[in-house]
């Protein structure tokens, strides 16, 4: 077992929302885990009446009206450009295009694919050249060293000091979140980054899942003298102390922490 679904098996029985789900559940690779049942209405797995009762009448979170959004302390010329980013409307050549109002979506800078918003910022040649260019160390110094952000370390046979900041988000109202995380050498300069995006069931399943991508990470090229940092204190302690035996994650929970061991 790779400790990956067989997903060609599942995709003719299910629709692709439920298969990207599916996918998501995490299955042992480095421990042994008992199916059992579990209580996703609290965060230590177990039914209340208290829990019920605020599931039950639990606020809904979709982002009615953006109000979320236009309260951000931002210049307003930045929440319009992200505000048009979001909803798929920057004037790119292929949305251009389509409207009527180009002659052609190839992008103007490398004239090979259609400018899209994914092609604009990230596949173009020309952005590629321009965030290499880009000195990370000096965008991403200090920004992460804040008292709001917990540290574990791990010793795993070492050269120099090395740190590790991850996060992740989650979106509640479709289940989709992102999780990423950089390292960095004693100096603070960049080693190297990860990120991705999948269906989570909570916002502190991200945070575990993003400590745990970095944690294999380590395992495989096994770096010395790590030092993890996350903003989630709950994900750590939970990754520390091991073996929750009724938490929604304890599967995760358990992986990162035999990793950790």
């Amino acid at each position: 077992m790779d400790g990956n679904w067989v997903l060609d098996e599942i995709a003719q029985h299910v629709d692709v929302n439920t298969l990207e789900a599916i996918s998501s559940i995490t299955i042992p690779t480095y421990t042994q885990t008992a199916d059992h049942s579990t209580w996703v209405g609290s965060g230590n797995g177990k039914f209340s009446i208290s829990a019920a009762y605020d599931l039950i009448n639990k606020e809904d979170t979709d982002l009615k009206g953006w109000k979320w959004f236009w309260k951000l302390e931002i210049p307003e010329k930045l929440k319009t450009f992200i505000w048009l980013i979001l909803h798929n409307s920057l004037p790119t050549n292929q949305l251009r295009a389509r409207r009527g109002i180009a002659t052609s979506d190839l992008c103007p800078r490398c004239n090979t694919c259609s400018e899209n918003i994914k092609h604009l910022f990230r596949e173009c040649n020309k952005a590629k050249e321009l965030w290499s260019n880009i000195p990370m160390s000096h965008l991403m110094r200090g920004d992460l060293d804040t008292p709001n952000h917990v540290r574990m370390s791990l010793n795993l046979r070492s050269d120099s000091n090395i740190k590790l900041n991850t996060d992740g988000c989650w979106y509640e109202t479709n289940g989709r979140g992102g999780f990423g995380g950089l390292f960095r050498d004693h100096k603070g300069d960049w080693i190297m980054g990860f990120y991705g995006m999948r269906y989570f069931s909570s916002s502190l399943e991200a945070e575990i899942w993003s400590i745990y991508k970095g944690l294999e990470i380590i395992l495989d090229r096994k770096p010395t003298n790590v030092t993890i940092e996350s903003d989630s204190l709950t994900a750590v302690n939970l990754i520390m102390e091991g073996n929750p035996s009724h938490h929604p994650q304890s599967v995760l929970i358990n992986e990162a922490h035999h990793i950790m061991a």
